[in-house]
């Protein structure tokens, strides 16, 4: 059978272990439980051949249907030959919602401009 996809349900209820460990929910991107609690979404993508991660966010400020939502908008990107890792940044600052919606949405930024924005903060 197919992938069983992930339901908010059994995101909140996932306990946490000695050691950390995945769900997958499809199409690269999965959740990973810490040992602490924490539970954090990421999502797996090959670029010019090399397996790489992308941090989407945190949960549960980034709900499952948000981080589908990113890990589709990664995929476009990807899609058009956009190495993800810069726009790590914006997936990173999960924990400030006005600043991911006033800044994330470029993009295009440079690294240094981005770290610069983000070091004001």
């Amino acid at each position: 059978g197919g992938l069983m996809k992930l339901t908010n349900t059994a995101v909140k209820n996932f306990k946490p272990l000695e050691k950390p460990f995945k769900k997958a929910d499809g199409g690269g991107l999965y959740l990973e439980v810490m040992p602490n609690g924490s539970k954090y979404w990421r999502m797996k993508y090959r670029f010019l051949g090399k397996e790489k991660r992308l941090a989407i966010g945190v949960y549960p400020i980034i709900t499952l249907a948000e981080a589908r939502e990113k890990a589709l908008e990664a995929e476009k990107l990807l899609a058009d030959h956009t190495n993800l890792s810069q726009e790590n940044y914006c997936a990173n600052i999960t924990n400030c919602a006005s600043y991911r919606s006033a800044y994330c949405d470029n993009i295009y930024w440079s690294n240094a401009h981005a770290n610069r924005k983000v070091f004001l903060l």
